[in-house]
């Protein structure tokens, strides 16, 4: 969904796209901070150009700002696409998450000249990433959520086939969640009042409903841009993406890379699924045919465990008509 979520922005006027910047150094980098090993995600780590084996984590913040600064420079502004887990503090993943095994590569560390540092009154939530916090409160956040039950068999349909993934390796579990989405929210919340930050949640969903185009016009203007350049439609593929996005990645756009627009649902009905009543127990039937007993127990009880963060993060989502 979160492809899905960029397309719309693809050839916006206004927009310059900044595309998983973090990813060479979390996959392949010396600070490797992915956990998944077998032969298929290490032979597709082995396969990336020999520079994104040399990429540290302060040398991807670096290069970003840069993007950021060049966009800016020609009146547009910047947005970022990165998953939580690439870039979350590894004590905060340990926290929540103490089956993770251990990351491959030593402890990323990032400065910056003018960086404040990490928010240590223990009555307020800790920046949960490793980003500088001064670079965190320069943001304008949108945190996109997925309803569990189709977030993780998602994920784990595309990962097992790609990257080897199975429900029980030292990563799926840290894949699998949406903490670090409500450990994010709540560090934004609680700097509020002093970054004047109002983060947005946007829950999947609704880029498929009746109302999609007046969601994303209200986000346009949250974010101080025209919602005439949104696409819902397109005749040909992100040109700009394909040729320079990893294999591994580019497999798990497939779906995305191939369509032509948005299929909108006009009314949300009691079918299971996007836009629908999502009821577990048919979900974890269907897991049962597609992956086996053992997988979707394990699904099921990952689906469980993210329940709580999905009913908070909910309840902040972008309405279109509030």
């Amino acid at each position: 969904m979160s492809n899905l979520f960029l397309r719309f922005f693809a050839h916006h006027l206004e927009i310059g796209v900044v595309d998983y910047p973090f990813d060479a150094a979390y996959m392949a980098g010396p600070e490797r901070q992915a956990r998944r090993h077998n032969p298929k995600i290490d032979a597709l780590v082995k396969a990336r150009k020999e520079a994104d084996h040399h990429v540290t984590y302060q040398m991807a913040f670096d290069e970003m700002r840069e993007r950021i600064r060049e966009i800016e420079g020609e009146g547009r502004v910047a947005i970022i696409k990165q998953p939580i887990y690439d870039i979350a503090d590894p004590a905060i993943i340990i926290k929540n998450v103490p089956s993770a095994g251990p990351p491959l590569g030593r402890t990323p560390s990032i400065t910056v000249p003018d960086g404040k540092p990490r928010q240590n009154d223990p009555s307020l939530p800790p920046n949960p990433t490793i980003l500088p916090s001064s670079f965190m409160d320069s943001l304008l956040p949108i945190i996109l959520i997925r309803h569990p039950a189709l977030m993780i068999p998602s994920y784990y349909r595309v990962a097992r086939d790609i990257h080897g993934a199975r429900v029980d390796d030292a990563e799926f579990p840290i894949n699998a969640t949406l903490r670090w989405s409500r450990l994010v929210l709540e560090y934004y919340l609680a700097q509020a009042a002093v970054t004047a930050v109002n983060p947005i949640v946007i829950d999947a969903s609704d880029l498929v409903g009746p109302d999609t185009e007046a969601l994303l016009a209200k986000l346009c203007r949250l974010a101080g841009i025209s919602p005439e350049f949104v696409q819902l439609q397109w005749t040909r593929p992100l040109e700009q993406q394909v040729g320079s996005i990893s294999e591994g990645t580019k497999a798990f756009r497939k779906v995305f890379l191939e369509s032509t627009g948005v299929m909108r649902r006009e009314q949300k009905g009691k079918e299971s699924g996007e836009g629908g009543e999502v009821i577990i127990a048919e979900e974890v039937r269907r897991w049962e045919e597609e992956f086996g007993a053992e997988a979707a127990e394990a699904l099921r009880r990952l689906v469980e465990l993210a329940m709580s963060d999905w009913d908070y993060l909910k309840g902040f989502a972008l309405r279109a008509d509030k």
